[in-house]
């Protein structure tokens, strides 16, 4: 299976993240002065990619861009370019939550090209789903017609999607955590590990 990461998706759907827009990096202010030790400088990213095949827009975004916030509009991006441009199969996306899949949902039903029911069928699965609906991701759509499942990280080990072949994964999961300050467990939103991303 060939990997690509965030650079690759902002390539392809042409895709531009702005300073002070809901994706990019707060600025910290610190005596006045701007300074976010987590964001590479363009300087920084140039270097990282010389002679790089990436355009500079790709380049301005990943040195705004905070990686740990779900970018819903990019999504919806990159998987209408996969349904437009690439092979037949189903999309498997991975979010971090039942409300992140909310919340993806709405995006996409925003886009012409997804309110339109010809082109694709999307699902949503997580734990809270009946059987029943459970059961209605393993149906095959029509030839031409493009099945995307919403799903959090229930399908990475319970369930497997035998016709997917693309994956678009967030790489955000929902674990629990004990929180020694309020003394009681919370769900924390983290970084899903290398192992888990890779299964």
């Amino acid at each position: 299976m060939k990997e690509y990461r965030l650079e690759d998706a902002l390539q392809v759907t042409g895709h531009l993240v702005l300073e002070g827009s809901d994706y990019a990096a707060k600025k910290t202010s610190n005596n006045g002065n701007d300074n976010n030790t987590d964001r590479l400088s363009k300087t920084q990213l140039k270097k990282m990619y010389p002679n790089t095949k990436y355009n500079k827009n790709v380049i301005d975004s990943l040195s705004v861009v905070d990686e740990s916030i779900t970018n819903y509009e990019l999504i919806a991006e990159l998987l209408q370019y996969i349904c437009l441009n690439l092979e037949e199969g189903a999309i498997l996306v991975f979010l971090s939550g039942m409300k992140e899949i909310t919340t993806a949902l709405e995006h996409l039903t925003k886009v012409p090209f997804f309110q339109d029911s010809s082109n694709v069928v999307i699902y949503p699965l997580h734990s809270s789903l009946s059987n029943a609906e459970q059961t209605a991701i393993f149906n095959r759509p029509p030839r031409g017609k493009r099945k995307i499942v919403l799903s959090t990280n229930i399908a990475e080990t319970s369930i497997t999607i035998d016709d997917v072949v693309f994956v678009v994964d967030t790489a955000r999961v929902k674990e629990n955590r004990y929180d020694d300050l309020n003394k009681m467990p919370t769900l924390t939103e983290c970084w899903a590990s290398k192992a888990a991303t890779k299964q």
